[in-house]
């Protein structure tokens, strides 16, 4: 009889439990230079829009359950409220007078949340924030808005080269956690002492009384005086404005809403300019910002002169009372 060996080979693929991750990723606040004036600016002043997705691979080649996210090693100065309804804390950097604010998604070999899920970073919090799960890789996905933090802000050309650290992307397995720093870089910001000074740093605009003759029906409207602005620029600056709600900064309609100390109703106020609306935006000092309204050429000279008219407009039903409204302009120089 023969006989016959029978040799059973085992192939077996091992999953670590452990993975490689990368050793830290640097996400820019601008593609390219911002030029701002100098001074003091209230917190949350947009210096930039948001940046776009930008990735960082946190983990692969592992058995991971989740990506997660610590807040910044920076200090928190202020929040604000964005255009998306959201809140978000203002984290210093090493410029002066310039804070950044944070959003983070994520995508795994799982889950892909990044495309329509952006979650604010809003205070510092000593538990991960869960994002979604992972298993064998995941990409964490940052973006980033330069906003200012209520002090000065210094003259001078400041880059930041990834040095500073504004959180970690977290993933975990069975074995811990593997963390990976997130740090904030920026091209180019130069802070000018170039631009105008305002001569009408604060204008009332007197509307008196007001009653229904005037305002016969939803839509009509009432102008009140004339407001003049003046600047004295410096040479060869052009200037655009931005007109914002400070009852409601994230207003973007052609009305101001009514103060909480305004006892009427069934109005709103409009500022015209040559005799249109002006639409109302966020504070930004960006030259990409929503909003802006042209004020003044290069070739208008030094010393410059607008008009702005405040206007009632009845919306509906009139109610007896006080009617008061505040709006803040920003000026941005090219």
């Amino acid at each position: 009889m023969k006989k016959i060996l029978l040799i059973i080979v085992l192939i077996c693929r091992i999953f670590p439990t452990y993975a490689i991750i990368s050793k830290g990723c640097t996400v820019y606040a601008a593609d390219s230079a911002i030029n701002i004036k100098s001074g003091f600016y209230p917190a949350g002043v947009e210096l930039s829009g948001w940046t776009p997705a930008q990735n960082c691979r946190v983990g692969w080649l592992g058995t991971w359950e989740s990506i997660n996210y610590r807040t910044p090693n920076a200090s928190l100065v202020a929040s604000y409220g964005d255009s998306d309804g959201k809140v978000y804390a203002i984290w210093s950097t090493a410029i002066p007078g310039v804070g950044v604010a944070i959003a983070v998604s994520a995508e795994s070999d799982i889950d892909n949340v990044w495309a329509d899920k952006k979650i604010a970073i809003s205070g510092y919090s000593s538990e991960r924030l869960y994002i979604t799960k992972a298993f064998s890789w995941g990409n964490g996905i940052t973006y980033v808005k330069l906003v200012t933090t209520g002090k000065a802000l210094v003259p001078g050309v400041y880059s930041l080269s990834g040095s500073q650290q504004i959180g970690n992307y977290v993933m975990y397995d069975s074995l811990g956690e593997s963390r990976v720093p997130v740090y904030l870089g920026l091209t180019s910001l130069n802070v000018t002492s170039k631009g105008c000074e305002v001569l009408t740093p604060n204008l009332f605009a007197e509307m008196g009384e007001v009653n229904s003759l005037k305002l016969p029906q939803p839509g009509s409207t009432y102008n009140g005086p004339e407001l003049t602005i003046a600047l004295h620029c410096d040479a060869e600056v052009s200037v655009n404005a931005i007109f914002s709600d400070l009852t409601s900064p994230g207003n973007t309609s052609d009305r101001l809403n009514l103060t909480s100390a305004s006892t009427g109703s069934g109005v709103g106020f409009r500022l015209l300019k040559d005799g249109l609306a002006i639409t109302f935006a966020r504070p930004s000092l960006h030259n990409d910002a929503f909003g802006q309204v042209a004020i003044k050429t290069v070739s208008q000279g030094e010393h410059y002169t607008f008009v702005i008219t405040p206007q009632y407009i009845r919306l509906g039903e009139l109610g007896a009372g006080s009617a008061n409204a505040r709006a803040a302009i920003m000026f941005i120089y090219n």
